[in-house]
């Protein structure tokens, strides 16, 4: 039976590479199989704002005024009124199947719901409004992260346009092998397990402030929203009650995080960062890219400065953990200032002259970067024994994602930064 699987394993990778085979043989092997749900059914019962939940897997964060938005990978957002940073309260959960992503504009919460993107009305913060659902946005890509999928085996079987995917069964599979995909679709490998960055009104009230983590795929740019997904940047006006599209860039990097600074937009991707310019936010033009070794790639920009953590990952390959520092006061020639080893860095954030950077399980490292060239000697403080992952510093409190939960802490005193809170996971 060993013989057998391996052989049809084999084969299928041929004719995948080759798209064609002329002899067909029958191959038995063990796959995830879908079980699926109507669309118009999922549409019906997809989300549900509910009482508050206890963190078990925080994805995405954002801040919207006093308000803190937690993701909670696949299936939803946690909302927290975080008034009193010292001791955040759980006043609802927005449950959204499948959702990875978020953004807030004004009053208007923007998730990703399997395929669609849902746009909620939050000005009454205990009781969103869903107003409106924009169908077939996403090419679904995080189907095997969905309940039951074993990691280990292919997928067979699949069929996007069925219906969306429930749940996966494990089970003995019989097919011919040759001139077809054997598994129905390409093993999905994204890691939605980590977090994003965008900020608007960065030097605004707390009255006025919408801030994402710094792995975001969402970035909104005045009256629009940018949404990457792998080899694709969508642009969507905001300016109606519907977000309405504007254009599609195909670019040729698989791209992860979105960045907008300096009327640009900073796209990490797992082999460099590229550049678009933003003077037409509906349709964003390509500057130039900074190519770097495959890895995953977040990205942070503040004046002429971009700050890229490049990591190994599930997904990334590459064996590079390091933070580069690039000079891009010539947009159209990035050029690398330096580059320090790290363990495994992940998100980062920025506010004035302090950097912020999540080192997976290296903690919490806080540097000052006034002179770049000597970061590693500028270390103001180091919280171990943490596995971290994004972070949004603002107004003297950095807010970071982690294995553990959510942390706040205080920085008003740089020398002396105090955690003052923690959201735990349960």
């Amino acid at each position: 039976m060993i013989q057998k699987i391996s052989f049809a394993l084999l084969l299928s990778a041929i004719c995948l590479i080759s798209y064609s085979c002329k002899d067909k043989t029958t191959g038995t092997y063990m796959a995830n199989t879908p079980t699926y749900i109507d669309f118009d059914e999922f549409r019906e019962t997809s989300f549900e704002m509910t009482s508050p939940r206890e963190l078990k897997n925080p994805g995405k964060i954002w801040i919207k005024d006093q308000y803190l938005f937690v993701n909670e990978v696949l299936k939803g957002i946690h909302i927290f009124d975080n008034s009193n940073p010292s001791n955040p309260q759980n006043i609802g959960f927005i449950e959204i199947y499948a959702n990875t992503d978020l953004a807030v504009r004004g009053n208007i919460l923007y998730a990703d719901n399997y395929n669609d993107l849902l746009s909620f009305d939050i000005s009454s913060i205990n009781s969103p409004e869903l107003i409106c659902r924009t169908n077939d946005v996403f090419n679904f890509e995080a189907a095997n992260n969905l309940p039951g999928y074993d990691s280990s085996l292919p997928s067979a079987g699949v069929i996007w346009d069925k219906g969306v995917i429930l749940s996966w069964t494990q089970e003995k599979v019989t097919e011919d092998i040759g001139g077809v995909y054997a598994f129905g679709g390409p093993f999905i490998t994204n890691d939605i397990g980590t977090f994003e960055s965008n900020i608007t009104g960065a030097n605004a009230s707390i009255s006025n402030v919408s801030i994402g983590g710094s792995m975001a795929r969402f970035s909104v740019t005045g009256n629009h929203l940018q949404i990457l997904e792998k080899r694709v940047l969508t642009t969507y006006s905001l300016s109606g009650t519907c977000p309405s599209q504007t254009s599609t860039t195909n670019i040729w990097r698989e791209g992860e995080t979105l960045f907008s600074a300096n009327d640009h937009l900073f796209i990490g991707t797992t082999t460099g960062m590229l550049i678009y310019n933003l003077d037409s936010p509906e349709a964003p033009v390509f500057v130039s890219d900074y190519p770097h070794v495959n890895s995953c790639d977040p990205v942070v920009v503040t004046g002429d400065k971009a700050y890229v953590t490049l990591r190994t990952g599930n997904r990334c390959q590459g064996d590079i953990n390091e933070l580069v520092i690039v000079d891009i006061s010539d947009l159209t020639n990035p050029t690398e200032i330096a580059t320090y080893q790290m363990t495994n860095p992940h998100g980062l954030g920025i506010d004035g002259n302090t950097l912020f950077l999540c080192d997976g399980s290296g903690g919490l490292k806080v540097y000052d970067r006034t002179n770049d060239l000597d970061l590693e000697n500028n270390l103001i403080s180091h919280f171990e024994e943490i596995n971290t992952y994004d972070v949004i510093p603002y107004n003297n409190n950095l807010i970071m994602s982690s294995g553990a939960g959510i942390h706040q802490y205080n920085y008003s005193d740089i020398s002396n930064i105090t955690e003052i809170s923690l959201i735990p996971v349960q």
